[in-house]
């Protein structure tokens, strides 16, 4: 069956797919030459459920500054990394059809917004993603074929491939339901996901053995390889229904973000955190909404609020002073490090967010179970004699992983509270510690002022170092 092109208009449907063109198709429409073959956008409409998607594949590539003319856009210039991936993946693949983001995103709005609004789904509904690295990457994936062990050598050369460290790459990868790897200009070499991912693990876990450092330490100094070994069990993990917003917004930290004429890199960091938290097809599709309210809107609606743990300022508006402020840069974590959890579960009502499975800490000295913990993990992390105080100790190891919050803590029965900010006079002050969220030393927290209704306002967040019991009894806190 033959499809007509469609002309660019804000009417214009919001998937979109590269295909070979027919003779029955516009001669002066956009098209762009591929080893010798036409290729032409036709128009989809919208989004399909992956059960009832044509057969597509998504090209995912690092962009460079580095432009060149779009035929598709021309007020857009297209990276000049992008003909070459599109080469690269059709002559590997064959494809009888691709998406594209330089070709397939539409170029007039509305049709732009709600199209980057529905990346997730539009990579959900692939029937394959294919990875075009650096050609300099050769090397790791002729390796990897031969089935023989990666080497330090060839892992820098990972590390210092642009594609790892894109943001766009996380919520590529992580809806891919089969994905695959090519190095730039060299198609003949296609190496499966599960192949080239499982021998990178490996290969990072000896590589820390080698160079005799804990996973804190190898996060500093090897931040982009940290980043793939989370991005591989993210995308191992598979559905978005089992990714916090925290462990995406975690995932987003160390990462560039493209800025194309008419967007901020950070809306392209919201736009890529929004396609990983859920490869639903998004509603409503509001274009109109700046993209970090919208990830927040989302993140509402799938019931996950664990974006309240984030060390951005908080709103002052009538919403409430939980909710971090939209429009102030990327949404960074208040540890970023890994965590466990779904979801930190909560509801909106009317003008007051209820978090629900918070574990009150009580006021006063460590005990002796609380301190062993902290003491254990401390001495496997820190791997030398302790400081005489726990509380600089427990600092110096968050401040590793990137916390950027305050030394000053509140001491509790169980555990270490550490604030993003001042604490000032908190003396009524209340810690409630996630038990929906948690790291494998504690887990995020907030600090509230109580008042006589039962309710509270967010005094601050911060970040609880402690055992979480699973069978503490557990509450619902209500943040006005």
């Amino acid at each position: 069956m033959t499809e007509t092109l469609r002309s660019s208009s804000p009417k214009e449907g919001i998937f979109r797919l590269l295909v070979p063109a027919s003779d029955t198709v516009s001669a002066g429409a956009a098209s762009i030459d591929v080893a010798g073959e036409r290729w032409q956008v036709v128009d989809r409409g919208a989004v399909p459920s992956p059960a009832n998607a044509p057969k597509y594949i998504c090209v995912s590539y690092s962009w460079t500054q580095k432009g060149t003319p779009n035929p598709f856009d021309p007020e857009r210039p297209m990276s000049a990394r992008a003909q070459p991936a599109l080469q690269t993946a059709t002559a590997a693949l064959r494809p009888p059809a691709i998406w594209l983001d330089a070709a397939c995103v539409p170029s007039q709005e509305p049709a732009r917004s709600v199209c980057l609004q529905n990346m997730g789904a539009i990579y959900a509904a692939a029937s394959g993603v294919l990875a075009v690295l650096s050609s300099s990457a050769s090397i790791v994936l002729e390796t990897v074929g031969r089935a023989e062990a990666l080497g330090p050598e060839q892992l820098r050369l990972l590390e210092g491939d642009e594609w790892v460290s894109r943001a766009w790459t996380y919520q590529e990868m992580v809806n891919s339901k089969m994905i695959s790897f090519v190095a730039e200009g060299i198609p003949g070499n296609v190496v499966g996901g599960h192949k080239l991912l499982n021998a990178i693990g490996h290969s990072i876990d000896r590589l820390r053995r080698a160079e005799q450092v804990d996973a804190y330490e190898f996060h500093q100094t090897h931040p982009r390889l940290s980043a793939l070994e989370s991005l591989i069990d993210d995308w191992l993990r598979a559905d978005s229904a089992q990714r916090s917003a925290y462990r995406i917004m975690t995932a987003m930290v160390g990462r560039t973000a493209d800025s194309p004429v008419g967007r901020t890199a950070d809306d392209y960091f919201f736009y890529a955190m929004i396609g990983a938290i859920s490869s639903a097809r998004p509603e409503p599709n509001d274009a109109e909404l700046d993209a970090a309210e919208y990830f927040m809107r989302i993140c509402e609606e799938k019931g996950d609020f664990s974006f309240v743990y984030s060390s951005a300022p908080r709103a002052s508006d009538d919403v409430g002073s939980w909710r971090p402020k939209p429009g102030a840069g990327p949404m960074p974590p208040l540890v970023p490090w890994p965590s466990v959890g779904e979801r930190q579960t909560g509801e909106l009502r009317s003008t007051s967010l209820h978090l629900h499975n918070m574990a009150r800490a009580v006021s006063g000295h460590l005990d002796g179970a609380a301190r062993a913990f902290i003491q254990d993990w401390l001495q496997r992390t820190v791997g030398s004699s302790l400081p005489p105080d726990i509380g600089d100790a427990v600092y110096e190891t968050l401040h590793r992983v990137g916390f950027t919050g305050c030394r000053e803590y509140l001491e509790t029965v169980g555990g270490l509270f550490f604030p993003q900010n001042q604490l000032g006079d908190a003396s009524n002050c209340v810690v409630f510690a996630a038990t929906d969220i948690f790291f494998n030393f504690g887990a995020p927290a907030v600090l509230l002022d109580p008042d006589q209704s039962g309710s509270a306002r967010l005094r601050d967040v911060g970040v609880f170092v402690g055992e979480i019991p699973k069978n503490r009894e557990k509450e619902t806190v209500i943040i006005e």
